[in-house]
């Protein structure tokens, strides 16, 4: 736990702020709607949705008053179990949204030509879709991704994303499964091959799936967006692990210090001029194009 004052002493007056929650912008991924890091009133902790910046930020508040935090608790709160009863009813929603958008073809053919993802890999990876998702008083059409914990390989969670295929950045609350946390989510699961490659979102990693086949890489994707790899990648570092993140200024960073970091990591890039491999792969590779 942490004293409101002393995060607002140290990131500054929030974004903005009600009566159970305060926000401000992440100092370390820059989230557009400068609100990803969210100090909740009643249980006095602060998280971040995108990446682990809160240890920093905890660190450095308790070294500033270490008379006043000297001997407690002063860390986020571990990986949170999930329960046998919320486990099930996850799976039984998970069935319900893939049972809907196998069930639609006009909605199937969307998606192929939308983003290039077929039906054979929306059956392998368990993509689904809700027409009639609740968020507080709103409802939303959004597609339903699993996120599958690479560690444990159990469902956690979903990302959630609007029927264009956009993340919930106006409202940061719908991105994902309330409980889910930072992990790897394998795209993949039970196929371990020796590679590893991390690609930094689901529809790119879904893609490359489907172009390269299941078998040759074990496939991840951050579960909590490209710069949650860095606190990930001393655990899951190794020689046969490849990054293949995006061609912006996010994915270049965070390539960067890995290699910077883990000197032998070996980095995949783009060098065609697409921004990432979903783009790469609906404008080079199911074009005819040349691409790498």
């Amino acid at each position: 736990m942490i004293e409101f004052d002393d995060v607002v002493a140290y990131l500054g007056k929030p974004n903005k702020q009600d009566c159970k929650h305060a926000y401000w912008q992440c100092p370390e991924c820059k989230d557009k709607g400068k609100d990803n890091l969210i100090y909740t009133f009643y249980n006095q902790i602060l998280k971040s949705w995108c990446c682990e910046s809160c240890k920093k930020i905890y660190g450095d508040i308790v070294n500033n008053n270490p008379n006043k935090y000297q001997g407690k608790e002063n860390k986020p709160k571990p990986k949170p179990e999930i329960s046998h009863e919320k486990l099930e009813s996850m799976l039984l929603y998970w069935c319900e949204c893939q049972e809907t958008l196998l069930g639609s073809q006009r909605i199937l053919d969307y998606l192929e030509e939308k983003r290039g993802i077929n039906k054979q890999t929306v059956e392998f990876c368990g993509i689904g879709i809700d027409i009639n998702k609740k968020f507080g008083n709103h409802s939303y059409k959004v597609w339903v991704l699993p996120i599958i914990d690479a560690n444990n390989h159990t469902l956690i969670g979903f990302e959630y994303r609007k029927n264009n295929f956009s993340i919930f950045y106006d409202n940061i609350k719908c991105m994902k499964e309330p409980g889910s946390y930072s992990c790897l989510s394998e795209i993949n699961p039970g196929f371990n091959s020796k590679k590893q490659i991390i690609l930094e979102g689901f529809l790119d990693a879904y893609l490359f799936l489907q172009h390269y086949g299941h078998e040759k890489y074990h496939i991840l994707t951050p579960s909590m967006g490209v710069h949650s790899i860095l606190p990930l990648m001393d655990s899951w570092y190794n020689k046969n692990l490849f990054l293949y993140l995006d061609s912006d200024k996010a994915g270049i960073e965070v390539m960067n210090k890995c290699k910077e970091k883990y000197q032998d990591i070996q980095i995949k890039t783009l060098q065609c001029g697409c921004k990432d491999f979903g783009d790469h792969y609906l404008k080079c590779l199911n074009r005819g194009k040349n691409g790498k």
